[in-house]
């Protein structure tokens, strides 16, 4: 292979984007921004850019904060102390949006139930399972994660009538809002109904876009979810708009500027 190809610390280089046309991030060996790793390695960590390594480094920055140093610096660029995320490294004459690029689903994000026993069902996982409560709406139900995921949650429930139970919606994880966005309006553009979103939750941070589901149910993309550790302390809020959603937006017709939006004179 072309010693060409090779970082200085010996990490592969590969090329600035991987076959589905996503610019990739730069980690040196140590899964720390800036080196020369930039191999597909960082989608490993269940398939949302993190891994072991860069989880590690995120601890150490949580705890450069506690100690009031500020934010913990790695080599040649920032890393993010809640999330150990590290930012996108642009590279001249490399185009950002693909139209053409593959969006799919990386991994299964959550599930949620419609509950006509809330308390009864939420002290199962929590007492039994020994789920955790990353937060709660108080007229709705509990987040849940089990111990060993640091996922905002993997299970949600919502109190419900007796006779209104069952699955509310199934939701998958996207690489990043790019890819929920692409997926989103592909799935409008074959027919299928937007039932929520695009959007940004507020409890868990996760970007969002729910679909009506021919199996009767909702199916719903998501992306960036906040991680938590044993630290975390559970936030409580009534369940309404404002505590739903940090924005939402509409997905319309395509147009450009010079005359007025579609279905609007």
């Amino acid at each position: 292979m072309d010693r060409g190809q090779f970082g200085a610390q010996g990490g592969y280089l590969g090329p600035e984007r991987d076959k589905l046309g996503r610019r990739r991030k730069l980690f040196d060996n140590e899964g720390r921004c800036g080196g020369g790793l930039r191999g597909p390695s960082h989608l490993a960590y269940g398939g949302r850019g993190r891994t072991p390594s860069r989880l590690r480094h995120g601890i150490e920055a949580r705890e450069a904060e506690r100690a009031n140093v500020g934010r913990a610096r790695f080599e040649h660029h920032e890393m993010d102390e809640v999330t150990g995320d590290c930012p996108d490294t642009d590279v001249a004459n490399v185009i950002g949006a693909n139209q053409d690029a593959e969006a799919r689903p990386r991994t299964l994000s959550h599930i949620v139930y419609f509950v006509p026993d809330m308390d009864k069902m939420a002290n199962f996982y929590i007492d039994r399972l020994k789920f955790v409560v990353t937060d709660k709406f108080n007229n709705a139900g509990p987040f849940l994660r089990p111990q060993a995921n640091w996922d905002h949650h993997c299970l949600f429930m919502i109190q419900t009538p007796e006779y209104m139970q069952g699955l509310e919606h199934v939701a998958f994880h996207m690489q990043g809002p790019t890819d929920l966005m692409l997926a989103g309006s592909r799935m409008v553009k074959k027919g299928y109904e937007s039932f929520w979103g695009p959007g940004r939750h507020k409890f868990g941070s996760n970007w969002f876009w729910y679909f009506n589901s021919p199996l009767g149910t909702h199916i719903e993309y998501d992306a960036d979810m906040d991680l938590h550790d044993d630290e975390w302390e559970a936030r409580y809020a009534d369940i309404q708009p404002e505590t739903a959603q940090m924005f939402l937006f509409e997905n319309v017709e395509k147009w450009t500027p010079g005359g007025p939006p579609p279905g609007k004179k």
